[in-house]
């Protein structure tokens, strides 16, 4: 991905948790999942997610790790607290 961004193409990242998924489609390969993502694209209603700055990657992981070090602790007390 950093490529493509790297070489000036306008890149979208769909949001997979957001779609809905599409019954209407008799097909469920690649081709067909390409012209359904291109067609929301195109009428703008497709879910993106945010694409981080290769310099801003390594922070939001750290924020993550922590995120999980945070709630894990909170779910040890709590067991601890329960005994």
């Amino acid at each position: 991905m950093d490529a493509l961004i790297g070489a000036n193409f306008c890149v979208h990242l769909a949001n997979t948790a957001a779609i809905q998924q599409y019954s209407s489609l008799k097909y469920a390969d690649d081709n067909s999942d390409a012209q359904w993502l291109a067609e929301m694209l195109r009428l703008n209603i497709l879910p993106e997610g945010y694409i981080y700055p290769k310099e801003e990657r390594a922070v939001r992981d750290l924020m993550r790790k922590r995120m999980s070090l945070v709630q894990q602790s909170t779910v040890n007390l709590l067991s601890i607290q329960g005994i």
